[in-house]
């Protein structure tokens, strides 16, 4: 019965509705025996350092290698708007991104830091 009713959640959660999180599935012998969906919470104080933030002058951005969903969220819970924010990216796209946003007019400079930033063989 439990079993049944597990495999009934599972076939009811969408992508929608699991929101930012994760769903794992527990499956016993074939079967689905749980589900269970995985968040991250945010620090309590997240909303009020993006304000001081901003009070000192620096416009933040939210760079994550996490679903858009989750980013979305995180974004909205702390004060940052959609076009700041920037989801599924790989170490290298924020490095991009970071650079493009600290040095947008000097981009010889931007370029040697870049260099410096990788990685060294040995």
């Amino acid at each position: 019965a439990a079993a049944d009713a597990a495999q009934r959640l599972a076939a009811e959660i969408t992508s929608e509705q699991a929101g930012s999180g994760s769903v794992l599935y527990v499956i016993v012998d074939g079967v689905v025996g749980g589900v269970m969906l995985l968040d991250d919470a945010l620090k309590p104080q997240a909303a009020a350092t993006v304000q001081q933030l901003r009070g000192l002058g620096v416009r933040p951005i939210l760079l994550t290698g996490d679903r858009s969903a989750a980013a979305r969220r995180v974004a909205r819970a702390v004060g940052i708007g959609e076009a700041d924010t920037h989801a599924g990216l790989l170490p290298a796209d924020k490095q991009r991104i970071i650079l493009a946003h600290t040095w947008p007019q000097d981009e010889p400079r931007a370029q040697d830091l870049e260099q410096s930033m990788l990685p060294r063989a040995g």
